[in-house]
């Protein structure tokens, strides 16, 4: 049967096929309306293809059937041999609304000879109703790959395989068939090729023509999907996190929860591949995308019931927020990031400075807001005092990791003291967008980010005297005098101790708590009292007189026991956590913190041999509660 005689069937038979549609519909195999897929490598190499898979002849006519065969194939190790007479049709049902994409590869061998057929049908029933939605011809003597009753063409392609691919909205009666990845034709689907067809995918027919063989293999019939990409902000802060979130969904009546993986590009760039969870949806977090206009890409890849779709959007990178200091650290190593109020043994050679988003680092190193301009920064021993200031010797920037690197004092190592070290924001160091440096953290650019730290590689002091005797003390000096904060009181209910607080200084020599008698004291240079970091208090295990201090017991505190501190008309309340025996020189219980701590320290081990105390008790506590007196 030639394609002529079919459509000839078809015309004479109009009106009866009107009438009796409804009537006519397959009542044999059941077909659901869910995906379909056949590559033909689970049936016998030589067999005939009629009764196999849901496969059979036109008008289910066994004589006119395919054969499955090895001469070519695209998957491994079979595909489907269309002769001369044969004229095979694999049926469907229950496509009838959204949008299907048919798939099929076929392989015209390079002696090609006649005509033959690639058919789609909206109706078709064994012996009875038929309308053709698409009709393709591969026509030899013209060369030419013709879409019947339209005119439209595309160059046969010979002796490789090609992709045939009918991507089909029925809700808006569309069908676009490609060839070789280009469009041979856009029209409807319903009136194709016959007229007055439905809206319904009823069959595919492969039709030989008495043309000589060609293959086709790894046919299928997929849901079509829906890609949509959103962002959880447009416009977004350069820097800072924005996720896209892409949502595959079905477009067809298939109902079904797409599979597989989404890839996120930015133009021909990939920023990931990330697989769909239960709901189908993947989702890309980052903040490195630069200022401007970014054209973002989901490309959904497809899986066995769903083809392939895509998504983009044009999201926004602007720059509303100044620049920060994100860390510091140093060379030598601290020990991590070095915050305000540290005290530190390193003997520092150099600062990294990070920023937070890259800054202005043009040509030179002498420009106004240039981060490699050494006047941007001041160091300066006793900054409270005498203020010496020290050598900014040259800064290196890489913008790739947003550090600079601050050389300082001519190469030679801190010594002991306190410091501070200044990167200047209030007339200098902006961002690409030029907005000044945000030196405080609070938002508002145009302020300095200041650093108080110290230098020490002195002991813990010794906080005793020698216990059950009297010991003489020296004048104290006025260098040693300590401060005296009004109201300032520490108490610790389970030891019975409530005593005021006296500020000891940080001297050359360390801390000098020799005349502290039955105080405590703050050692300066630690957090002060009640300010987040780690407030360090120290009070006499023993006194000079040889009786005990206000620290006697203080080995004997247990976790979750409460210490008290009194400042303000308010009372500070802080919960033990550790209780611990450390080396005279272990500085590390002097070590800042991120929130409000407090460390007590004392004396612990007494040696009769040398007349010193072997070991320090500290204990650490953290802040719970704060209540007025």
């Amino acid at each position: 049967m030639n394609r002529n005689n079919k459509l000839w069937g078809f015309f004479t038979s109009l009106v009866l096929i009107i009438t009796l549609v409804i009537a006519l519909l397959p009542t044999g195999i059941a077909f659901a309306q869910s995906p379909w897929a056949d590559a033909f490598d689970s049936y016998a190499n030589g067999s005939a293809i009629h009764g196999q898979g849901g496969w059979k002849g036109w008008d289910n006519a066994p004589g006119v059937t395919g054969t499955v065969s090895n001469a070519f194939s695209l998957s491994v190790p079979h595909s489907l041999e269309i002769d001369s007479t044969d004229d095979v049709v694999h049926e469907y049902s229950g496509h009838t609304s959204g949008q299907w994409v048919y798939t099929a590869w076929q392989y015209i061998p390079a002696g090609f000879a006649g005509r033959s057929y690639f058919i789609l049908l909206n109706t078709y029933n064994d012996g009875g109703a038929k309308n053709w939605s698409s009709q393709i011809r591969f026509d030899r003597p013209s060369n030419l790959v013709l879409s019947d009753f339209d005119g439209n063409t595309l160059p046969l392609i010979r002796g490789r395989w090609v992709e045939i691919r009918v991507e089909i909205d029925l809700d808006a009666d569309q069908q676009r068939f490609y060839y070789d990845g280009n469009v041979l034709v856009t029209k409807s689907w319903r009136n194709g090729v016959s007229g007055g067809g439905l809206q319904n995918i009823a069959a595919v027919d492969l039709y030989g023509n008495n043309a000589s063989p060609i293959y086709y293999d790894n046919l299928s019939l997929l849901s079509g999907s829906s890609t949509a990409l959103v962002s959880s902000s447009n416009p977004s802060e350069r820097g800072l996190n924005v996720t896209f979130t892409a949502t595959v969904q079905s477009a067809s009546n298939f109902i079904g929860i797409p599979t597989g993986t989404v890839t996120f590009r930015e133009g021909a760039t990939v920023l990931a591949s990330q697989p769909l969870d239960g709901a189908g949806q993947a989702t890309l977090t980052t903040n490195a995308l630069s200022l401007g206009i970014h054209t973002i890409t989901a490309d959904y890849g497809g899986d066995s019931s769903f083809y392939q779709s895509s998504g983009n959007l044009n999201q926004s990178i602007v720059d509303t927020l100044p620049p920060q200091v994100s860390w510091v650290r140093t060379i030598p190593d601290c020990g991590g990031n070095l915050v305000n109020g540290q005290t530190t043994g390193t003997r520092i050679r150099q600062f990294t400075v990070t920023f937070n988003e890259e800054v202005q680092d043009p040509p030179g190193n002498t420009g106004v807001d240039d981060v490699t301009n050494p006047a941007n920064y001041s160091l300066v021993l006793d900054p409270v005092g005498a203020a010496t200031p020290f050598s900014i010797d040259s800064v290196l920037y890489n913008a790739g990791t947003l550090t600079a690197t601050v050389s300082i004092n001519g190469g030679t190592p801190l010594t002991d003291g306190a410091y501070r070290f200044v990167v200047n924001g209030s007339t200098s160091i902006r961002d690409l967008s030029g907005l000044p440096l945000d030196g405080n953290g609070n938002g508002i650019g145009g302020d300095d980010y200041i650093l108080n730290f110290f230098i020490t590689t002195l002991t813990l002091p010794p906080t005793g005297f020698a216990p059950d005797r009297y010991t003489t003390l020296p004048p104290q000096t006025a260098e040693n005098t300590y401060k005296r904060y009004g109201g300032l009181e520490l108490e610790v209910p389970r030891l019975g101790v409530h005593v005021p607080v006296a500020g000891i200084p940080l001297g050359p020599q360390g801390w000098d708590i020799t005349w502290l008698g039955n105080k405590a004291g703050y050692l300066e240079g630690t957090a002060y009292p009640s300010w987040p970091g780690n407030t360090v208090l120290t009070a006499h295990v023993y006194l000079a007189s040889g009786n005990p201090g206000p620290f006697v017991d203080l080995h004997t505190l247990k976790y979750g026991e409460r210490v008290v501190l009194h400042i303000g008309g308010m009372r500070y309340i802080y919960e033990v956590r550790s209780n611990e025996q450390v080396l005279p020189d272990d500085i590390s219980v002097l070590q800042h913190e991120t929130f409000d701590w407090l460390t007590l320290l004392t004396c612990r081990g007494f040696s009769e041999a040398d007349n010193t105390y072997r070991w320090r008790q500290t204990v650490r506590a953290v802040l719970v509660h704060v209540e007025p007196k």
